[in-house]
């Protein structure tokens, strides 16, 4: 049984359901934010837009104190409580019922802040866009919680603007290139992924993952978002153990979504290996514990030759996952389907791909943000163009296509 929908506890709109685009604020014991969201919030210019905000059973007073700022803002808006903490993705995804004609939604959060034109420049491209729509993103610069610039660049930089759905489905295994905050979505696209939101491990990226095939995505210009890198909110307070096992159940899904064989569909034949080394490296890149690791490069492989067919590269990659299992039956099964009865050098299996040393990634992170903007865009992309930066920082290298 799906939970209800908050109830509306302030609102100066007859009909919440008339709007087309819907900003949506979700918060939660934000008491120590509302004095920063209080000065970002009304500078924004909403435009034909509705604000949302949705109180997600806060225990402290921040209902009170949002529906105060609401009120004094002279725009449309509602104040929407909870009857629990469904979390920062359940709290939109429980909450759309209320949006019946809408077909944009934002997403702002409690933590970060926006500049005044981050609404205009998104509700330009939706003045424009086509039909199919599904995303627009906002590269925003990250600060820490005292305040300090954090020196990671963007993965939009090292993302070409017309990647193709393959490259941004592989793109979004290493790296959450497409960011949530500020992020407006084509309400449609929503409710046609609707993804598991107990976890907030991975459901920003398992959301892109699968609508990519049937949507597009683009970026709004300019840096309008200021992220906070907070160490208590809901994703970054998880633990490493907990962060690898939400991955692996997201990842789980989505190798087993229908879309996935749209993706594999798009392959050509001919980079189908390009394809599979490229999967397994941003496996290794995501998922850090070993067993979880293997078991979902076994599933993804699994899960490919279902669409690619029992090929030799999946057949060979697959004997490297029972060989190192010491299923020496399966490992003589796919050698005679894969290989022809040629079978394969079983004692020079690859190796795999190990991690990269965090030293020498942190270094150059940080070197990076001792530039400007232009700079670090132009040195990011260089550094990413070489063989050394692609070897230290594989989980920002894109390029899938050149091995």
């Amino acid at each position: 049984m799906s939970p209800n929908p908050g109830s509306i506890v302030s609102t100066n709109t007859k009909d919440l359901g008339q709007f087309e685009h819907v900003v949506f604020l979700g918060i939660y014991n934000a008491e120590r934010f509302i004095p920063k969201i209080g000065k970002w919030l009304p500078n924004l210019r909403f435009g034909d837009s509705v604000l949302v905000i949705a109180d997600n059973a806060s225990t402290d007073n921040s209902l009170e104190m949002v529906t105060e700022l609401a009120q004094n803002m002279r725009i449309p808006y509602a104040v929407v409580r909870n009857e629990q903490n469904y979390g920062g993705y359940g709290n939109l995804a429980v909450n759309l019922e209320h949006f019946k004609n809408a077909k944009w939604v934002t997403t702002l959060h409690q933590d970060d802040a926006y500049a005044a034109n981050h609404l205009t420049g998104h509700i330009e491209i939706l003045n424009n866009s086509p039909k199919n729509l599904g995303m627009i993103a906002s590269e925003a610069k990250s600060i820490d919680i005292r305040g300090r610039s954090v020196p990671y660049p963007p993965a939009s930089w090292l993302l070409e603007p017309s990647a193709d759905p393959v490259t941004i489905f592989l793109a979004h295994l290493k790296q959450h290139v497409f960011p949530f905050s500020g992020a407006t979505f084509a309400k449609q696209a929503l409710l046609d992924f609707p993804i598991p939101w107990h976890s907030t491990a991975f459901p920003d990226t398992e959301l892109v993952m699968k609508m990519v095939t049937d949507y597009r995505l683009t970026f709004a210009p300019g840096i309008t978002v200021e992220y906070l890198e907070n160490p208590q909110s809901e994703s970054h307070s998880l633990s490493d153990s907990h962060r690898d096992l939400g991955a692996f159940q997201a990842l789980i899904r989505t190798f087993a979504h229908p879309n996935y064989a749209k993706i594999c569909k798009a392959v050509d034949p001919e980079l189908q290996g390009m394809f599979l080394t490229a999967l397994e490296e941003g496996i290794r890149v995501r998922i850090h514990d070993p067993q979880l690791r293997k078991i979902l490069i076994q599933t993804s492989l699994e899960m490919s030759s279902e669409h690619f067919g029992m090929s030799p590269q999946i057949a060979h990659r697959l004997v490297e996952v029972y060989a190192d299992a010491k299923d020496y039956r399966a490992v003589e099964v796919l050698t005679n389907v894969g290989g022809g009865g040629q079978g394969f050098d079983l004692e020079n299996l690859r190796a795999g791909i190990g991690h990269t040393r965090r030293a020498s990634r942190g270094f150059l992170l940080t070197l990076l943000g001792l530039f400007p903007r232009r700079l670090k865009v132009f040195l990011a992309k260089s550094l990413m163009s070489s063989r050394l930066g692609k070897k230290i920082l594989k989980s920002w290298n894109f390029e899938w296509k050149t091995r």
